[in-house]
């Protein structure tokens, strides 16, 4: 059996929150429960995993085409995939057995990954800027968790752009490249937040997790808590009002619920690039049951349209799969980055999705 410690902070893109924070106000007025950090020792299970079956809505199933595996290693987890806008490169976070998580490069078909961040701290959540030429993520360098840029070609310039004492995890990039979107636990609670990269000025969005900016600027797809018992996650959009002469962004209008979590949490949302459909991970049970050591982490991933409808699975299998990304390379071609252990080990995947 594999063991990582890793704080909870950067499993709960991997797993999902396994903590219940304080009361906070939900997206329409309603009062929900946050999520805590705390650090706690990882168990991942023997491989192959074992399939937990969940009901799950009735759904059409997806078609795709072009399955790929993109990252092959063992005895370790990569997760957090972004693919270059030139379609040429890959960049993950890799959890190394008894080492910290790191940033790794690599080509996207190509074997040798190159380490972009320091080993003696952790660093995860890469995302590629829409020119491709710098990357932002998140590091505990400084000890709590901030997020950073880097240049890709000279990933020892490294620029600091949080600086608060909340942790803050999980950037996302606006199309322009001029902002960055990104979660912080504040009082116990993930609000979601905008900084300018040019003023620094920080927008405050409202609470929940793992935003995604649409790739038409309009809107941001994230994962927020649907009261019960227990808690589950659902994904919401909200529409951004943004000025493309001062490069600045404001919400405008009320959240909108697009998959409600039943038997399941919906998680890790990312845009189709063209901004009409959603991709994100369908995971049995609560988030109580996300980071079980015998609990199906992932069980698909799904599609949806951006107004809630034609939800389709697009990677039925017994493998575990989560935290997809959709991403378009300059060539055009489309597809969809996620984490399965549909090898036996975690590794890095890519599909095309068919038309539906």
């Amino acid at each position: 059996m594999l063991r990582i410690s890793v704080l909870l902070i950067l499993v709960l893109v991997a797993f999902g929150c396994n903590g219940i924070g304080p009361i906070a106000n939900g997206p329409n007025g309603e009062t929900t429960n946050g999520a805590q950090t705390r650090a706690v020792e990882i168990a991942l299970p023997s491989l192959p995993l074992p399939l937990v079956e969940v009901p799950v809505p009735a759904a059409a199933a997806g078609t795709y085409r072009n399955i790929e595996q993109l990252s092959i290693a063992k005895d370790v987890l990569d997760i957090h995939a972004d693919v270059h806008p030139g379609g040429d490169q890959l960049v993950f976070t890799r959890i190394r057995k008894e080492r910290n998580p790191c940033i790794f490069v690599k080509p996207l078909h190509g074997l040798a990954a190159r380490i972009l961040t320091r080993p003696n701290s952790s660093s995860a959540w890469p995302r590629f800027s829409p020119d491709g030429k710098r990357i932002a993520f998140a590091s505990n360098i400084n000890g709590n968790w901030d997020i950073f840029i880097i240049p890709l070609q000279t990933p020892h310039a490294l620029e600091q752009v949080t600086m608060s004492a909340a942790n803050e995890i999980a950037p996302s990039w606006s199309p322009d490249g001029r902002n960055l979107i990104y979660c912080a636990l504040i009082n116990g609670i993930w609000e979601m937040k905008i900084v300018n990269l040019t003023s620094m000025n920080t927008t405050w969005i409202g609470p929940g997790l793992f935003p995604d900016w649409s790739p038409d600027g309009s809107k941001i797809a994230y994962q927020y808590v649907t009261p019960g018992t227990p808690p589950k996650y659902s994904i919401w959009t909200r529409d951004i009002d943004y000025n493309s002469q001062t490069h600045t962004a404001r919400p405008t209008g009320s959240p909108t619920r697009i998959v409600a979590g039943q038997e399941f949490s919906a998680c890790y949302p990312s845009w189709s690039p063209d901004a009409t459909k959603i991709a994100f991970s369908a995971v049995p049970g609560g988030w109580t049951k996300m980071m079980s050591a015998t609990a199906l982490v992932g069980r698909d991933i799904w599609t949806v349209k951006a107004d809630g409808t034609q939800m389709c699975i697009l990677t039925a299998s017994d493998a575990h799969s989560w935290d997809p990304v959709w991403t378009e390379d300059n060539t055009g071609r489309a597809r969809i980055i996620f984490t399965s252990a549909r090898d036996g080990t975690y590794n890095i995947w890519s599909v095309e999705p068919g038309a539906e």
